[in-house]
């Protein structure tokens, strides 16, 4: 127990009570109140650690003979000898570790809020965290720590975690191949990606990338932020929330928040006993939402918010084979459309045509016409391919669905071509 200065510098005697003042300081209450004034040794504030380092060096220098070899010890010395109220202590590591990375609370000054741990440079590859068993980086009891420009990789447990009231901070993480789930809070954990982060690796078919359960909270932040995912990747849940867990996606200022890149397998979400998903940002890219291949399950005791996902427009293109008669849908919106306007063309032809639609005030198509220099308009359709008079595809507007819409084509004659059509929808 530390005890205040007053109570180690009392100058009475009670029964019960150890006696001070002139009688007797306990010299290990004295310790104890100064080492809560600890300060720097070092006038800088930067640590090294590295694969070839030794933790008998003074962790000064980014060099075999100079830094520390494991991440834990560096962790520990910088919450017991520093102030992290008034100082941040960055521990920058090079290589791969095989380390499972522990930081606990409380730590000298603000439970660890000054203490950094990151890469050499800007690219997550220079520093590797990935532990042969158990996952690579827990925080716990109250602990906090800044993950900047890591891999992560942990083939026998989770990536991050963050339990009992701890708190990580990451920017730009790369997320490799776990064995559980990549990111996940518990226990009144928080966990935040602030800008930018990509996606390598999964784990396969039981794979969940984020997880939120008893009022665990995970936040992804930034402005107009982007995941990049490279390869194909395969979860069971994507984001998986249960038991008052809370995952929250948001952008500020408002941009658009954007998956991208490799295919994604498997459920975009699941909301369970309580749970809740916030989206608070516009979507882009190729998903509405979370990414995945099967329709996400949220149930009567939880929630799934849309937030302000809607923007005021989007803007996509898609083609059509002409030739094909029959329904295509249009999917990835994140809403359901109101409006469009479409525009299009058959490529190497010298013909375009534009569209209108709202929902219930019905379609109207404007083409160039098969005599030249003349236009055509047409209430019942929503734009029409024509390569010349006999040979033609319409498309009329089906329905508005809740990620986009549905247009049918029929073809007169024998019309050939890709028709290449740019739309803008309105929720």
């Amino acid at each position: 127990m530390v005890y205040i200065a007053d109570q180690v510098f009392r100058d009475y005697e009670t029964d019960g009570v150890p006696a001070s003042g002139a009688h007797k300081p306990v010299k290990s209450e004295i310790r104890g109140l100064l080492d809560q004034y600890k300060e720097p040794q070092f006038s800088g504030l930067m640590f090294y650690v590295r694969p070839d380092g030794n933790n008998a060096n003074d962790g000064q220098t980014n060099s075999s003979g100079g830094a520390w070899r494991n991440i834990n010890y560096a962790l520990a010395y910088a919450r017991d000898n520093f102030d992290l109220r008034s100082n941040i202590v960055s521990i920058v590591g090079s290589g791969t570790f095989d380390e499972n990375v522990v930081v606990t609370g409380p730590a000298v000054g603000d439970a660890g809020a000054g203490l950094v741990l990151r890469g050499p440079s800007g690219n997550p590859d220079d520093f590797v965290i990935s532990p042969s068993s158990g996952s690579a980086v827990l925080a716990d009891w109250g602990g906090t720590l800044n993950l900047q420009n890591v891999r992560i990789k942990a083939l026998g447990g989770a990536g991050v975690q963050a339990i009992r009231h701890s708190r990580l901070i990451m920017t730009n993480p790369r997320f490799d191949n776990c064995g559980d789930t990549q990111v996940y809070a518990s226990r009144h954990g928080y966990i935040e990606i602030d800008g930018d982060y990509s996606i390598v690796g999964s784990g396969g078919a039981t794979a969940r990338h984020l997880e939120a359960t008893h009022h665990g909270n995970i936040r992804w932040t930034g402005n107009a932020q982007t995941c990049t995912i490279t390869g194909a990747q395969q979860y069971l849940y994507f984001a998986n929330c249960e038991s008052q867990g809370d995952i929250t996606v948001t952008s500020n200022p408002v941009g658009v928040v954007t998956y991208t890149g490799g295919a994604v397998t498997g459920i975009r979400h699941r909301i369970v006993s309580g749970g809740m998903i916030q989206w608070v940002a516009p979507m882009g890219g190729s998903y509405a939402a979370f990414p995945g291949s099967v329709a996400p399950f949220c149930d009567a005791d939880s929630s799934f918010s849309l937030g302000q996902t809607k923007p005021l427009a989007l803007v996509q293109s898609f083609t059509r084979d002409i030739s094909v008669a029959g329904s295509q849908s249009i999917t990835g919106l994140g809403f359901k459309p109101r409006g469009l306007i479409v525009m299009g063309g058959v490529n190497g032809a010298a013909r375009a045509s534009w569209g209108l639609a709202g929902a219930g005030s019905g379609m109207i198509e404007w083409s160039h016409g098969i005599t030249a220099n003349s236009f055509v308009s047409a209430t019942s359709q929503l734009i029409g391919m024509v390569v010349d008079a006999s040979n033609y595809s319409i498309a009329t507007l089906t329905s508005f669905d809740d990620d986009g819409f549905t247009i049918s084509w029929t073809k007169t004659g024998s019309p050939t071509g890709t028709a290449t059509l740019t739309f803008m929808a309105f929720p």
